[in-house]
């Protein structure tokens, strides 16, 4: 990234995203947004070397100009404004325009669950929904990430996408010649799409819950939820506004929202009734494999990946990387 025109800080923070999504067996998030970030930096579409401004605040909110920086130095910046404001207040929101897509907001909400506060984290994105009772695109996958603490360093951490699968899934899935099931999307003549070329060229992806014929109102209307909460509450880029998907001529636009709440503020002993909460599910008898609570398959993920030493890419994609990293002028990845 350095090459292509980042920061050695900047680069170091988009580093550390897409290793964390990795390590938590996110490899959507990981990876696999490496080649889009070099090619979008290279080609002067997200700036590489910027840092987010404070436009306006109050005792409570947060108004960021994120100058068109990476998403994750926005991200990380915006939800520290937030956790900042909740400390002493209670509450603290912050909202960001002018950004690109903050990849993993897990990481984010992650950082505020540690020390303490219960938070959320929604971002937009390029139009690759299909709204309930259409064929046509309106609304990004917007991703909703919410965490709390509990104790001992466990936590409630819950991260999706408005539609039944990210994009970012979508285009893992072409690299390793995987197969696209019938409920990921649809042609644009509303029938299942299962063809991954032609999903990459025209996404059509199915909303949360299923198409017009079931219930993907719920994750469309998520999806409008976020988009009120992000970009049109941001002012940047919101409906038709949107560059289409593939475009990396335009700068994207893009809005975030963090919200931040300090549990101190509210009824006495928080994390032990979330424990508790959390405990409760996890000991319900199970149909078949044990009960899980969002967060759970990742902490199982990161722990397989202690025992073996490494993260278990697949060798398609650590070709492509080395294909990027052969175009940069830096070392390859070596396989163990």
């Amino acid at each position: 990234m350095k090459r292509a025109g980042c920061s050695e800080e900047n680069a170091e923070t988009l580093a550390t995203v897409l290793s964390m999504a990795d390590y938590r067996g996110s490899f959507a998030y990981g990876l696999n947004k490496l080649e889009k970030y070099y090619n979008e930096v290279k080609a002067k579409t997200c700036d590489g070397l910027a840092e987010p401004v404070i436009e306006k605040e109050s005792c409570t909110t947060v108004y960021i100009n994120g100058k068109n920086a990476l998403g994750p130095v926005i991200a990380n910046f915006a939800m520290c404004q937030a956790v900042n404001k909740a400390t002493d207040i209670g509450i603290g929101v912050s909202s960001a325009y002018n950004c690109h897509h903050l990849i993993f907001g897990s990481k984010y909400v992650e950082d505020a669950v540690q020390k303490g506060f219960i938070a959320f984290a929604f971002c937009n994105n390029v139009r690759t929904l299909i709204p309930f009772r259409t064929s046509q695109v309106a609304l990004g996958t917007n991703p909703i990430t919410v965490g709390s603490p509990g104790e001992c360093d466990d936590s409630f951490l819950f991260n999706m996408s408005c539609t039944n699968v990210p994009m970012g899934k979508i285009e893992l899935q072409k690299k390793i010649n995987g197969e696209i099931p019938h409920e990921w999307a649809m042609t644009p003549l509303g029938k299942p799409e299962t063809n991954i070329n032609n999903i990459i060229a025209q996404p059509n992806l199915v909303p949360l819950g299923g198409d017009y014929t079931s219930q993907g109102y719920k994750g469309y209307g998520l999806a409008l939820a976020v988009e009120m909460i992000t970009g049109v509450l941001a002012g940047g880029a919101y409906g038709e506004a949107h560059r289409p998907y593939g475009n990396c001529t335009d700068k994207p636009n893009l809005s975030m929202t963090f919200i931040a709440v300090n549990p101190d503020m509210f009824a006495d002993s928080f994390e032990a009734r979330m424990q508790k909460t959390m405990n409760f599910l996890r000991k319900m008898s199970p149909t078949k494999d044990p009960v899980l609570v969002p967060g759970d398959p990742e902490r199982l993920h990161m722990q397989k990946v202690d025992r073996e030493g490494g993260i278990p890419y697949h060798p398609v994609l650590i070709d492509s990387i080395n294909q990027l990293a052969h175009q940069a002028g830096v070392d390859q990845i070596k396989i163990e």
